[in-house]
């Protein structure tokens, strides 16, 4: 590949991770957990498709596993790990990533 090839990959594999940690961060401000119901639940999902990064608060808080599993089951983000070729498998990658076992 060029330099200029790889510059816009990795542009492109940044722009895919703010996506997702947009994602993270409406779940974490609304404290979603799994399957919840309710007018709360809507209310993020709603901010989870339609938020823009900038307006989102700073995460603070460890993700938690059900909160991460609530991710990734959003179709959008079905669709972001999908272009970063992240394999199906994507229940698991939570204990991957959560090396310190927090």
């Amino acid at each position: 590949k060029t330099s200029e090839e790889r510059q816009r990959e990795s542009l492109r594999i940044a722009r895919l991770t703010r996506q997702l940690l947009k994602k993270f961060c409406v779940v974490q401000q609304f404290g979603l957990h799994g399957e919840s119901e309710g007018e709360e639940h809507e209310r993020a999902r709603a901010a989870m498709r339609s938020s823009t990064f900038d307006d989102m608060s700073e995460m603070r808080q460890p993700i938690s596993k059900e909160q991460f599993l609530c991710v990734i089951q959003d179709p959008h983000v079905q669709g972001i790990l999908d272009e970063l070729d992240i394999p199906p498998e994507r229940a698991q990658l939570f204990d991957i990533l959560d090396a310190d076992c927090s």
